[in-house]
């Protein structure tokens, strides 16, 4: 059992709920990726609405979108470590379910 806040929950309840916010992080890195493909693009629509905004940019554009590239890379990096601990929780789960409550089950 987890303790977590004065309250504890199963070892599968804590791994769904590690399950549920690493699906919401690759939720946000597919939406984060498709913004990140449309911004780095020459002719996307946010390249010609800032083209059209500022014709001599102070900040190139290119700058900002090896920015948001780089930031991309580094949240896909932080995602499959996520993913990496989800795994290793899960085998933990299991192991500990085998090897450690076979006392509560019943017989036939």
């Amino acid at each position: 059992m987890y303790k977590s806040g004065g309250r504890s929950i199963s070892e599968f309840k804590f791994v769904f709920y590690n399950f549920l916010y690493i699906f919401v992080h690759y939720m946000i890195l597919l939406a984060f990726g498709i913004f990140v493909v449309f911004s780095t693009t020459k002719q996307s629509p946010i390249w010609f609405i800032a083209d059209k905004l500022d014709p001599n940019p102070v900040v190139d554009i290119d700058m900002i979108a090896g920015f948001f590239a780089s930031a991309f890379v580094s949240y896909v990096f932080f995602c499959i470590l996520l993913l990496k601990s989800f795994v290793w929780n899960l085998y933990q789960a299991i192991v500990f379910a085998i090897f450690f409550d076979p006392q509560n089950s019943s017989g036939p």
